[in-house]
């Protein structure tokens, strides 16, 4: 890590039910953040860059948190209903073909 890369790290409060983030770099934290008025039009520069292996270190902080993407989320809990429905053909099946279940 290069000592001007900027990291964003972040933990969850049990008590608080909310996510702390942190921003900053090997030597210093940001502590405050400063809205600006939009300019209609204009091209904006990014509120801040960080680099792939920090967005890793922050998803991999997110997930131990609890903070999982809605589509993985969907896809998980259709496939274990699809498990379910598969078991319960299973058993239909094996119950009527008389074979027993291991």
């Amino acid at each position: 890590m290069n000592e001007n890369d900027l990291w964003l790290r972040t933990e969850y409060s049990v008590m608080s039910d909310r996510l702390s983030f942190y921003l900053g770099d090997e030597k210093k934290i940001v502590t405050t953040l400063q809205y600006e008025s939009r300019k209609e039009g204009c091209c904006h520069k990014p509120s801040f860059e960080i680099n792939r292996n920090n967005i890793q270190c922050l998803m991999d902080d997110l997930w131990r948190a609890g903070v999982r993407p809605k589509e993985s989320r969907y896809k998980s809990e259709t496939i274990t209903a699809k498990d379910n429905h598969l078991l319960d053909m299973r058993k239909i099946a094996f119950n009527k073909l008389k074979i027993g279940l291991e």
